[in-house]
């Protein structure tokens, strides 16, 4: 660790004061072992270590007890998506809560149930939501969190012929 990379060392102290499972500590490691042979200048050495970084960045020991509650209620997002049921997609929100996507914020019930008129490509028959890759971020006392996702949306035509595949990234803001 002498002659490593002032990164590397960042590194090295980070991993000492990290909050990981003891897999995830054994693979950072290894990662940051491997980063003191690679040239900083290579393309390697930026990809290892953003890698690493990130390992360091994850909330590996903490949990929520209601993760499934969270999860079902995506499903329920997506089902009402399908369905074209704007009314029922608002009322999944808690009272504050939000749906961030790329260009818009609806914070509101108004602007929840607007969201279906502005993009019915999105929503109805035809349609299939998939939600996948979720991130919870919960707050230390527990009474809300934020759930990162990303979307895969599907359309067929009649004929069961693939017409429309999107995928997009949304947050879901403070579920009480």
């Amino acid at each position: 660790m002498d002659g490593s990379h002032p990164e590397v060392q960042d590194l090295h102290e980070k991993l000492e004061k990290a909050a990981l499972t003891d897999e995830a500590r054994e693979v950072a490691q290894r990662e940051i072992n491997r980063l003191e042979t690679i040239n900083p200048a290579s393309p390697e050495y930026t990809v290892s270590r953003t890698y690493v970084e990130w390992i360091l960045e994850l909330p590996w020991t903490k949990s929520t007890e209601d993760r499934l509650d969270i999860l079902d209620l995506l499903a329920r997002y997506a089902w009402y998506m399908d369905t074209g049921e704007a009314k029922k997609w608002a009322a999944l929100f808690a009272p504050g809560g939000a749906a961030v996507f790329t260009q818009s914020r609806l914070d509101t019930p108004e602007k929840l149930m607007g969201y279906f008129e502005t993009v019915p490509v999105m929503m109805g028959p035809g349609r299939q939501h998939h939600v996948g890759t979720v991130l919870i971020d919960a707050v230390e006392s527990g009474e809300s969190c934020t759930v990162h996702s990303y979307m895969i949306a599907t359309s067929f035509s009649p004929a069961g012929e693939l017409d429309a595949f999107e995928a997009a990234g949304y947050t879901n803001l403070r579920r009480s």
